[in-house]
């Protein structure tokens, strides 16, 4: 090595460079960027299995939320062709005064107002048709009341029970319901 008090500026300077650039070629970048890459590509397998993962979980909930209706309309079906093969007398035959014994069911229930007429709704089939009757804002200041009205009517009733109920609190009448009783019946000839 020279002795840098014997050297000039321009030799130190280019002393100076020539010491820049080796250590620059002696730099081991290679063993930081292959690291680096490897971090990014985890990374990058990490979200696409989470996406992957996210999509597969909403898929499969859908496909039980498929399972669940074909289920519930294989146990309609099977109710309805046993309707439609029992003779009169059938647990499925057509209720008279239905509203009426409804109405008793509210009262028996401990309901203390009157209920309102429901919207009734009907869908034919072949030899049968599903009848819906929904009621709308039925208030009380019991929870238990209704809900023991909605055991009961499905409970008393043959073949009824609900298709949706809907439970909200009311500012100072206690609670209110909706609910959509159904049921199937034989097509009276």
């Amino acid at each position: 090595m020279p002795d840098l008090r014997s050297m000039t500026d321009d030799e130190r300077f280019e002393s100076a460079l020539a010491a820049t650039a080796f250590e620059r070629r002696n730099r081991p970048r290679h063993l930081l960027l292959l690291p680096l890459l490897l971090f990014l590509a985890a990374a990058i397998a990490i979200v696409v299995a989470l996406y992957t993962h996210e999509s597969s979980r909403i898929r499969v909930g859908q496909e039980q939320n498929r399972y669940k209706r074909l289920v519930q309309g294989v146990a309609d079906l099977r109710d309805l062709q046993g309707a439609q093969s029992q003779t009169s007398g059938g647990a499925y035959e057509p209720v008279p005064n239905l509203l009426s014994r409804m109405e008793g069911f509210a009262r028996d229930a401990g309901l203390t107002r009157s209920l309102s007429i429901p919207t009734t709704r009907v869908d034919r089939s072949e030899g049968a048709r599903r009848l819906s009757y929904t009621y709308s804002n039925i208030t009380d200041p019991s929870i238990s009341a209704l809900l023991a009205w909605v055991e009961i009517s499905c409970e008393q009733v043959p073949g009824m029970f609900v298709n949706s109920i809907t439970l909200k609190p009311a500012s100072t009448q206690g609670w209110t319901v909706d609910v959509t009783f159904a049921r199937w019946e034989r097509e009276s000839s």
